[in-house]
């Protein structure tokens, strides 16, 4: 008994710590998926798909009804917005997102579940378009998405001060009134990439 007993804290032991190492996927493609929203995608990554939550940010909801109900009057409340606004928000976050990852882009995760519905795992992840741009940081910029959501610390950076980089991008957004920051889910976001 103390033999198992072993053998399963080792294999614990072993997949935390491999959810601890921080795994960088490059020339990542975009999946396209009903399902893919502004902050959760699928995603094609050496030849197998994952889905991807992203750390720091929540884009509006673009869908209404069924489990997402109450995150979309509390997501509403906190943009200061209707909730049929913020699902228009959200389509466009969805779109935002779809053409920054119409070019390949990079992946940076520690497989750390961000549970979902869906019954291939999904995971939260930092993503690089392919011009340098943090995913999150754009979303945020442009009034799309609000900083709020899972922490994380990847290698050479704190959680702090990723928290007070994206407060400072949903500033600037509130303060530019871009986006569902501008009370209107119809202005302008600053700009699709190009």
């Amino acid at each position: 008994m103390k033999f198992a007993a072993a053998i399963f804290l080792g294999v614990f032991l072993a997949s935390a710590q491999a959810a601890d190492e921080w795994q960088t996927l490059r020339s990542c493609t975009l999946i396209p998926n009903a399902s893919n929203d502004g902050d959760s995608f699928h995603v094609e990554a050496n030849g197998q798909e994952h889905i991807y939550r992203l750390y720091f940010v929540d884009c509006p909801e673009s869908e209404a009804g069924g489990l997402v109900t109450e995150r979309i009057k509390q997501q509403a409340s906190e943009f200061g917005i209707t909730e049929t606004a913020i699902v228009e928000s959200g389509k466009k976050a969805t779109a935002f997102t779809r053409a920054v990852l119409s070019r390949p882009f990079t992946v940076l995760t520690r497989g750390q579940n961000a549970l979902g519905h869906s019954k291939l795992k999904r995971e939260y992840a930092f993503v690089t378009a392919a011009d340098g741009a943090d995913l999150g940081e754009m979303l945020l910029e442009r009034g799309l998405a609000r900083s709020h959501g899972q922490a994380a610390s990847p290698p050479g950076q704190s959680a702090k001060a990723l928290w007070q980089k994206y407060d400072r991008a949903q500033a600037r957004a509130k303060t530019a009134r871009a986006g569902a920051w501008g009370g209107d889910a119809s202005r302008p976001t600053l700009g699709l990439p190009e």
